[in-house]
């Protein structure tokens, strides 16, 4: 399977590392490598395989085996659970899950997931514009409401009022 390249341009600040995880359930040893999409492209040019939509690309089997591939900053193999952890790269990248022989059938259970270092500082710039927008509508409530209190001809204390009984 292969996970649609993600263009990746000078977010580094906002997303820091990327880890992916991928367990067989086909009882078989498993890759997963991350590589610059122009790259992995060529790699799996004649390759059949399939996106993370469903999209199936006709082929045949890689000419290389993956490990042995060359076009992977980040990579593992082999039985069982297997994690690739990378530290974001301006760029455009692609990551691979297929079965460490080449073979067709990859069957696994994957997961992926980021590290946002920044999202603190963005919540507290969120939670300060806020603030700032709240103060300003109450002040302009309280404006409009002494306004309203002051103007000319509005009795100040109500006259009371008289039933006839």
């Amino acid at each position: 399977m292969r996970l649609q390249g993600v263009a990746v341009p000078k977010i580094t600040s906002v997303v820091g590392d990327v880890r992916i995880r991928a367990t067989d359930t086909g009882g078989r040893p498993v890759f997963v490598g991350i590589g610059r999409t122009a790259d992995v492209e060529r790699y799996l040019a004649a390759t059949e395989y399939t996106t993370a939509g469903n999209v199936t690309h006709p082929g045949g089997g890689p000419a290389v085996l993956p490990g042995d591939a060359g076009v992977w900053v980040a990579s593992t193999s082999g039985a069982g659970t297997q994690t690739v952890g990378w530290p974001v790269l301006d760029g455009q990248w692609t990551a691979v899950v297929m079965n460490a022989d080449g073979s067709r059938g990859v069957s696994v259970r994957a997961d992926a997931g980021a590290t946002a270092p920044a999202l603190g500082w963005i919540a507290l710039g969120l939670l300060l514009s806020g603030a700032v927008v709240l103060a300003g509508g109450v002040v302009l409530i309280g404006v409009a409401g002494h306004r309203a209190s002051r103007r000319p001809g509005t009795p100040h204390t109500p006259e009371p009022s008289t039933v006839d009984v």
